[in-house]
């Protein structure tokens, strides 16, 4: 695939996620429409704030051109887990996943799209992002650093999961399964 016409699935884990997942929703949803299709799929561990049932909610009233959302709670194992869980579901080319207090920035999914089409043999994709407070407003900004053997090896915030877009193929291939001992990173 090239530029236009890519399915994006972007997975959400989420538990106690209230009030932020609304803003999470919709900078995904805001996504659609630039002629690529996005799946958002929140994959909640059970949550007792009321985050389920807004998400549920929203699922019968999401329909938009290009953009699909569904929920699922059930019991998980962490973070890490949920987003396994999230990906067996997803049936997009680009993978990614957004927490519940993360938001894309406008135009985020037409950029990936882009990069992407560039170079068929790059398989991920990572970039910029801005730390805001709760009220939204920017704290710092966040430069994508090039990859470095060293720092992956050494760092987990190296490359930030919010700014990260996995080609499908990774999944297919056995190499984008987490390991759910790990809880933090």
């Amino acid at each position: 695939y090239g530029g236009a016409g890519v399915k994006f699935s972007v997975i959400t884990p989420s538990y106690n996620g209230m009030p932020q997942i609304r803003k999470c929703i919709g900078s995904v949803k805001a996504q659609a429409g630039s002629g690529h299709e996005v799946e958002h799929l929140i994959q909640d561990g059970g949550s007792n704030d009321g985050t389920y049932e807004f998400c549920d909610g929203y699922a019968g009233g999401a329909g938009a051109d290009g953009y699909a959302f569904d929920c699922m709670s059930e019991a998980d194992d962490g973070m890490y887990d949920a987003i396994n869980k999230g990906w067996a579901r997803a049936s997009g080319d680009i993978l990614s996943w957004l927490n519940h207090d993360e938001q894309y920035l406008p135009g985020t999914l037409e950029k990936v799209a882009e990069v992407f089409a560039v170079d068929s043999s790059v398989d991920i994709v990572f970039g910029n992002m801005i730390v805001v407070d709760s009220n939204g407003n920017p704290l710092a900004a966040r430069r994508e650093i090039p990859l470095r053997s060293f720092y992956v090896r050494n760092d987990f915030l190296y490359a930030i999961s919010c700014t990260t877009f996995f080609r499908r193929r990774l999944l297919a291939e056995g190499l984008l399964v987490f390991d759910t001992v790990y809880k933090a990173a």
